[in-house]
């Protein structure tokens, strides 16, 4: 009796010593070929680590005679040899950052019988550069076998520590086809993209339970034909170049119960028609007319519109006004737009003018000499982004006084900063062969 109480006392004492500490069994890593893997409890087989340097790779269904049902953390992490993988119906989990950093992915394919995606499972898998910053990823290819709702249901709100870069295409046909979507968490979609075919664009409000919130870069891809896009109710954030890819684009319109953008005429607006956001591309109108109420223009809203003559606004607009169908603020101290299409040959800015702004002069088809004053203090980049006719500048001042035309930044703490411009080319961005007269009559 009395060693029966020491033994319980020692059991007693070791679980008073122990209290709140966490025990953690840990599974024996085995090797089989290009795979490290463990056996679940369950017996089946999780991948931990691929060790080949295949460019394809479709992860087996068995491993030593056992099932592979997962594939797990960091199994796939850093693989800059990778370009396809292929995850078939026997995964059921995929581990987080399993694929992350696989820069050379070019395309994934994932089953619909995959229950659970990890944090940043593919996170990213095709960042803007390489890690040596050496060249340009394009985005890969994610073919998924069910309903795009499907798997936003498996990534939502998972890739905060890494954007998740793909275009997704699903097996089973939803109204998000050909759409690059990132999944923002709290039910909400954004639209990065657009690759399909099609000559018509509807954005939805919302798919089933998610809503589409948002509409990022480049909706458009380079050599699209989409000649319309149609953007729902939910939409509240527009990125100010979302639309400069759309060469096609002959009109945008905005639901009616969206309660933040509005459209008119084929042309996007804030919902109180203050603010102009897009002006379609490829629209069928030579002129635009500014009413009285617009304050603001997004940067690019007239950005490579190669039909746009003239731009003409209401005499009644405190912000903004007109001279000639060139767009200016308010005193004409500001050059905002010279109209692509305008046929002038020769075109001289006002001398009350002193900033030509951002994307100004933009792709204008007929342009070839230019004259401007010393009183240009900025010309802000890309300002004359493709003016290729470009040949001639005839300036006033003297060649010290162009050196220091500069273009404005906002720095990491959110000051305005001017910066000179170190080369004629980059303030004559696709026109280099630009000749420079100093101290010219204008």
């Amino acid at each position: 009796m009395k060693k029966l109480m020491s033994i319980f006392m020692s059991v007693a004492m070791l679980l008073t010593m122990t209290a709140g500490l966490t025990f953690t069994a840990y599974a024996q890593t085995l090797t089989s070929g290009d795979y490290n893997y463990e056996i679940l409890n369950d017996s089946t087989v999780q991948i931990t680590k691929y060790l080949g340097n295949a460019t394809e790779v479709t992860i087996p269904a068995y491993i030593e005679g056992k099932l592979v049902t997962g594939v797990g953390n960091s199994a796939f992490e850093d693989n800059r040899t990778l370009t396809e993988i292929t995850v078939p119906d026997n995964i059921k989990s995929i581990g987080e950052k399993a694929f992350n950093y696989c820069f050379g992915l070019k395309k994934i394919t994932v089953s619909d019988k995959v229950e659970y995606v990890g944090n940043d499972a593919f996170g990213n898998t095709a960042d803007e550069w390489y890690a040596d910053y050496s060249h340009f990823i394009d985005e890969p290819d994610l073919y998924y076998g069910g309903t795009a709702l499907q798997w936003a249901k498996l990534v939502d709100g998972k890739t905060k520590g890494g954007w998740g870069f793909y275009v997704l295409h699903c097996e089973t046909a939803s109204n998000l086809d050909d759409f690059e979507i990132r999944f923002a968490g709290d039910k909400k979609i954004e639209i990065y993209g657009y690759y399909g075919s099609g000559s018509k664009i509807v954005i939805p409000s919302q798919v089933e339970d998610y809503k589409i919130t948002s509409v990022y870069n480049f909706v458009c891809k380079e050599n699209n034909t989409v000649k319309k896009i149609t953007i729902g109710s939910n939409v509240k954030t527009i990125n100010p170049y979302a639309f400069v890819n759309c060469k096609a684009l002959e009109s945008i319109s905005v639901s009616k119960s969206n309660k933040y953008f509005s459209s008119a005429d084929g042309v996007v607006y804030n919902k109180k028609k203050t603010k102009l956001v897009a002006f379609p591309r490829a629209k069928k109108a030579s002129t635009y007319n500014m009413s009285a109420d617009i304050k603001e223009i997004s940067e690019y809203a007239f950005y490579k519109c190669t039909g746009l003559k003239a731009i003409n606004v209401s005499s009644k607009n405190k912000y903004f006004s007109s001279k000639d169908g060139v767009l200016f603020n308010k005193k004409k101290t500001k050059l905002v737009c010279y109209p692509a299409a305008k046929k002038n040959k020769t075109y001289t800015i006002p001398k009350s003018v002193d900033t030509v702004e951002s994307n100004a002069f933009v792709n204008f088809k007929y342009l070839e000499m230019l004259k401007l004053s010393k009183k240009v203090k900025s010309i802000e980049m890309r300002a004359f982004y493709g003016c290729k006719k470009l040949k001639n500048v005839y300036y006033s001042g003297s060649k010290s006084d162009w050196a220091k035309i500069g273009w404005h930044y906002t720095d990491d703490n959110g000051k305005i900063r001017k910066e000179k411009y170190k080369y004629k080319s980059s303030m004559f961005d696709g026109s280099e062969n630009v000749k420079i007269h100093y101290n010219a009559k204008v």
